[in-house]
């Protein structure tokens, strides 16, 4: 079961570092296929992985444009009324929320049940934390794409970049501390 957790959190490397050299580097597509094999898994254990297995996959499939993408996400083009990449990178972010949901509800309620408390509750405040984070961004993403102000776009940035973070250390420490089997107390 470590694995499985080590796997979602490699993939989630994956989503959050964007290296591109004319392509991307490290495609989110990957990352989400690793996140998916292993939600796949864990689902036999616990069903809240089931949401995350199916928002992996449609992840997977919505990321494939941006390997490609060369541009940067302008709204000011004037030869389409209607953004198809802003459109895409909400779509992805929503996307997100349920997958991260999904990984942190799963592992909280695994943490739960073997009796893992202080995991549990570190879960659930990372969990907040992404959300706040993200949905600070999502409010601020219309703003940032016309306006120039530095400051919003590095503070949910950074904001952002330190939600996955500490989601990436949790699940790691979920697979470390729950890979150990039941005690038995006699």
């Amino acid at each position: 079961m470590k694995i499985l957790f080590y796997r979602i959190g490699y993939g989630l490397v994956f989503v959050i570092f964007n290296i591109r050299v004319m392509v991307d580097l490290l495609p989110n597509t990957i990352g989400y296929l690793m996140i998916l094999s292993a939600l796949s898994e864990l689902r036999k254990k616990e069903r809240s992985f089931n949401l995350g297995m199916w928002s992996a996959a449609v992840l997977s499939v919505i990321s494939i444009p941006n390997f490609f993408q060369v541009n940067e996400l302008n709204l000011n083009q004037p030869a389409l009324s209607l953004n198809y990449l802003l459109i895409l990178s909400l779509a992805e972010n929503l996307m997100q929320w349920v997958l991260m949901y999904s990984i942190c509800e799963g592992c909280f309620k695994l943490a739960a049940i073997r009796g893992k408390g202080d995991l549990a509750s570190s879960i659930r405040f990372r969990w907040r934390f992404y959300f706040g984070c993200s949905a600070l961004y999502m409010i601020a993403y219309p703003f940032i794409l016309n306006t120039q102000v530095i400051g919003v776009i590095l503070f949910s940035s950074v904001a952002m970049f330190i939600a996955f973070f500490m989601i990436i250390l949790i699940v790691r420490r979920a697979g470390r501390e729950l890979s150990i089997p039941f005690e038995r107390r006699v």
